[in-house]
């Protein structure tokens, strides 16, 4: 017979039970209500009551629900910890999912649980915010409106397929604290108060940086890398695309740059790309922001101006021209061949309107061929005149003693052009030097020697690029001598062209006479007599004769 309370009934298995101090205050007084009865019966105080025997029973069936009681409470305990082990695992996956996950319902407030990038994206806590003011677009009305329409008629609609066909209208990008949110949108099913009712849930994913690389592929399939104008591809698209009526008449301007082959050779990619900017620049400038100006190829261009006449555009060609005109020579001046054309109707053929704006814009290359010709060959004149020692006033002077030399030797009309233009031109390549090594007042150190022999070839490529092919040659061999000890390619005799021959003999004199950062100048005669000593070996003999006798003859 059980004769002690702790032997009466052990309760350490409902002590171990969830932690809910309701149901432990419960058991405690009931196992103390069961305690004191068994107490009871067991004492001998009650032994003659007929009911006794029912009394026992009905405890002891007490005690046995209590146990009962126990395990399904302990059951229920681990069903609730793993529910929340299981509860706490997702929303650790979710938080953790680099995701925003909110639901919602009919009165459009954030329910309680939603993930932790909610807060990063809304930069705020979010729970019974109203999704539309959390989706509002300070700058897109029409957003908003929409936002509040399609969720209002979801929950108003009467079957599942309107209300998807509802969600579906909404943008799947949008704008929120200056970063781009890609937002999912899914109907769900959730329980309230034993009920099944409807609920929106949003799916966010920050895709800025995403957004920002489609972007600038987008930009680049559609721009030229270089100069940032548009590209072929665009055109294309664009003209694919135009039949408004309201554009008509549709000019076009095709341009050529001048003079780029030139500064690529003479000056390298790199300041010719430069060129190609600085072309750009001016196109922009020159146009409305309704127009298309575009990279064609190369150094092609072409500039769409809708609802603009012939007369309207052959302005903007000449706003072109004079904006060239006024630019900064860098390094040479800008210039560029155009051609129009306008189409009054969509049914016009545009291949003939392209064709017949190229047509015009190498007419245009061919009449102002020597002007562009002129235009470069001065830059470069420019460019060798910011040599202390090769102004303008050295040119002239050998320019004149060639012209007299020239008459003499009775040259052809051509080779007289030839050998003017020569005396400014001759050094043309150095204008690539650097100066510290042109003015350099010591002598010139091995490597900073043969980075100077280097003007020889610039020159001829220089003379090549604005097609003067003669005088290339000439300005490649105007330091080679007689013997065939000279450079860059060691000519002797007459392999050297007669004008480099010329220039050779004048162009020493003049240094002679004339003071230079690395020699101060000596007198007509000492330089005369140092030019019939080299006569033979570095100086072509019969020239310097001819030469000698022309100075002193014009000194008496």
């Amino acid at each position: 017979m059980l004769n002690s309370r702790s032997k009466l009934f052990s309760f350490k298995d409902i002590d171990n039970m969830g932690k809910n101090q309701k149901y432990r205050d419960l058991f405690e007084a009931e196992k103390n209500v069961l305690n004191d009865a068994l107490q009871n019966i067991s004492s001998g105080e009650y032994k003659d009551n007929s009911l006794l025997p029912h009394y026992r029973q009905l405890a002891l069936n007490y005690k046995k629900l209590l146990k009962l009681s126990d395990k399904v409470i302990s059951i229920s305990d681990r069903q609730q910890w793993g529910l929340k082990q299981v509860e706490s695992a997702l929303k650790d996956l979710l938080d953790n999912a680099g995701q925003g996950f909110l639901t919602f319902g009919q009165d459009l407030r954030i329910d309680r649980e939603y993930s932790a990038e909610c807060r990063r994206i809304f930069n705020a806590n979010i729970e019974n915010a109203n999704i539309l003011d959390l989706l509002r677009a300070p700058d897109d009305e029409e957003q908003n409106i929409l936002f509040a329409n399609v969720f209002n008629s979801v929950f108003q609609a009467a079957d599942e397929t309107t209300k998807i066909s509802y969600l579906k209208r909404l943008k799947k990008k949008i704008r929120i604290n200056n970063r781009y949110i890609a937002i999912e949108y899914k109907l769900i099913k959730r329980f309230e108060q034993e009920s099944e009712k409807e609920a929106v849930m949003l799916i966010l994913s920050d895709v800025t940086d995403k957004h920002a690389a489609e972007e600038k592929i987008n930009y680049l399939s559609y721009h030229d890398k270089l100069t940032g104008l548009f590209n072929r591809a665009y055109v294309d698209n664009f003209l694919y695309e135009l039949h408004d009526e309201q554009q008509l008449p549709l000019s076009l301007i095709m341009a050529d740059l001048n003079g780029l082959k030139l500064t690529n050779d003479v000056f390298g990619h790199v300041t010719g790309d430069k060129l190609l900017k600085n072309i750009a620049a001016v196109f922009q400038k020159c146009c409305r922001q309704s127009d298309v100006v575009a990279r064609w190829g190369g150094d092609e261009f072409i500039i769409i101006l809708p609802a603009t006449n012939r007369e309207s555009c052959e302005s903007v060609c000449q706003t072109i021209r004079l904006t060239c005109q006024k630019a900064e020579v860098d390094p040479i001046e800008l210039s560029v061949a155009l051609g129009t054309a306008t189409l009054h109707s969509f049914k016009d053929d545009m291949l003939e309107w392209f064709r017949q704006a190229e047509s015009k814009m190498y007419q245009d290359k061919l009449t102002e061929r020597e002007n562009n010709r002129r235009r470069i060959i001065r830059a470069l004149e420019k460019k060798l005149w910011r040599i202390e020692h090769e102004n303008e006033e050295h040119c002239q002077r050998i320019a004149s003693m060639v012209d007299k030399l020239a008459e003499q030797l009775n040259l052809s009309p051509d080779d007289k052009r030839d050998l003017h233009q020569m005396a400014f031109l001759h050094d043309i390549g150095k204008g690539v030097i650097p100066l510290e090594i042109l003015e350099k007042p010591l002598s010139l150190t091995e490597e900073e020697w043969e980075m100077m022999k280097k003007h020889c070839d610039v020159g001829y490529r220089m003379a090549q690029a604005i097609n003067e092919p003669k005088l290339a040659e000439a300005i490649l061999a105007h330091h080679e001598y007689f013997n065939g000890m000279g450079y860059p390619q060691g000519r002797k005799g007459e392999e050297v062209p007669l004008i480099a021959r010329i220039m050779a003999v004048v162009d020493a004199y003049d240094a002679m006479t004339n003071n230079r950062p690395y020699k101060k100048s000596i007198g007509s005669e000492e330089a005369l007599a140092e030019l019939v000593k080299l006569s033979g070996t570095q100086f072509d003999p019969q020239i310097v004769d001819l030469f000698v006798k022309m100075v002193r003859n014009a000194g008496d």
